[in-house]
């Protein structure tokens, strides 16, 4: 990968069967404390996701890079993420008239592509071993 630590734009990747590229609004490097990267990444995807737009957050690398361990580990981002969310929905103000707020309908994907297949981690968190 050829690409600047914290410059939004594109990500070129060399290989061996074609160069391929992709814009993105920020890349970070292992380097990245995981408050950092949170901040700089997965935070707008939540504003966004609190606004009602879609949104997603990727961490593609090279295999051994912490892709899974800043996204899952203790501090990742899904966590954190899912914190700020069930916060965000649980401070959120009621009516005009008192009234508690409405329902929300929260629906998490988690999922890992490897090659050409998907994998849905949150079934296979449910299913157990």
């Amino acid at each position: 990968i050829v690409a600047g630590a914290g410059e939004p734009g594109t990500i070129h990747v060399q290989s061996l069967l074609r160069p391929r590229s992709f814009e993105a609004d920020h890349v970070s490097t292992s380097a990245h404390a995981p408050d950092g990267l949170f901040a700089t990444s997965a935070a707008p995807a939540l504003q966004r996701l609190l606004a009602g737009q879609d949104a997603a957050v990727l961490a593609y690398g090279q295999a051994g890079t912490g892709k899974t361990f800043a996204m899952l580990g203790d501090e990742g981002l899904v966590r954190k993420t899912v914190d700020g969310a069930f916060a965000a929905v649980a401070s959120a103000p009621g009516d005009s008239k008192g009234r508690p707020p409405q329902a929300r309908h929260v629906t998490l994907r988690l999922l890992e592509i490897l090659g050409d297949a998907a994998h849905d981690l949150m079934r296979a968190h449910a299913e157990g071993p």
